[in-house]
């Protein structure tokens, strides 16, 4: 009965563990493609691994990369319709020559880690060795090596065999397509001479994401708004006409009218005052307005006779 007992504990403490305290399950990558890129845009050589999961691995997934103890991680990042998107991650700190990137993946997508590895400089030769640790099985992996812009006489071992250049002109040395089982390390040793300190990058000339052409979000052409800047421009001229018209006319024919007011009213003032002037009829003599008698004769005045 003790032992039953003691049976159903063991049992239930089994069923209470963590999940991430449970063993494992063995995770396969379906594709790993690394990329060694020395001297690109720093003097050390950028490791870049791309990768996707088997179909049949249970999700979510802990993965866990080592990477050598002097590298400088740069980045782990999820593939979301063709931009990278961070993944949060931890770093362990260096314990011998290795240091493990961990991280958690949720979906089947494409997964994307970078690090720096620095090399050894001996004058103007460049020695480094890279290493895949063998951290799970790939199906199908492949290493490939851009050649740096400025370097010469480049030795790997093992040799590997020249590809086509990229879209950027960079020229590629690569692997055959390999299966690795977990725990199966690849190593490549590569040496090289480079007189300068010149990057890949800094050659790399400046080019659209996709041809330019009328019809490309975003553009901007002067010709579409040309129409309008010339209409806007005539109706200021129309406006600017009549305005003109108007007040032109308003000024030659309102002074006609005010003098020919003031002609005609003088005109009247001076018929009345000359319908008002009177004459003696017995000297002749003009009299004033207001005169009954002449100032000269004395006769009096007679008004209103013709």
């Amino acid at each position: 009965m003790r032992r039953i007992v003691l049976l159903l504990v063991f049992v239930a403490m089994l069923f209470t563990l963590p999940a991430n305290a449970r063993a494992a399950p063995d995770v396969t990558l379906e594709n790993l493609t690394i990329q060694l890129w020395p001297d690109h845009d720093e003097l050390a050589v950028l490791v870049i691994y791309d990768f996707n999961l088997s179909a049949d691995t249970p999700l979510p997934a802990t993965m866990r990369f080592k990477i050598p103890s002097s590298a400088n991680l740069a980045a782990v990042a999820s593939d979301s319709g063709g931009t990278l998107v961070d993944v949060a991650h931890d770093l362990s700190a260096a314990q011998g020559n290795s240091q493990v990137v961990s991280f958690t993946i949720a979906d089947q997508t494409s997964y994307h880690l970078e690090y720096y590895l620095p090399y050894t400089l001996q004058g103007k030769v460049r020695n480094f060795v890279f290493t895949w640790p063998g951290d799970y099985a790939v199906t199908s992996f492949n290493l490939a090596l851009q050649k740096p812009s400025a370097a010469t006489n480049i030795t790997t071992d093992p040799v590997l065999a020249d590809i086509p250049s990229d879209q950027n002109g960079f020229a590629y040395q690569a692997t055959s397509t390999l299966k690795l089982a977990a725990q199966q390390p690849f190593s490549l040793k590569v040496r090289y001479e480079n007189d300068s300190d010149t990057l890949s990058a800094s050659t790399l000339k400046v080019q659209p994401s996709s041809p330019l052409t009328d019809n490309l979000p975003g553009q901007v052409s002067v010709m579409t708004y040309i129409p309008w800047v010339l209409a806007g421009l005539a109706l200021l001229l129309i406006a600017g006409g009549i305005g003109w018209y108007w007040f032109s006319s308003r000024g030659s024919t309102g002074s006609p009218k005010r003098g020919w007011q003031v002609s005609a009213r003088d005109k009247t003032a001076t018929d009345a005052t000359q319908d008002r002037q009177v004459y003696c009829h017995q000297c002749g003599k003009r009299a004033q307005a207001d005169d009954r008698f002449c100032r000269t004769c004395g006769a009096e005045l007679r008004r209103g006779e013709a």
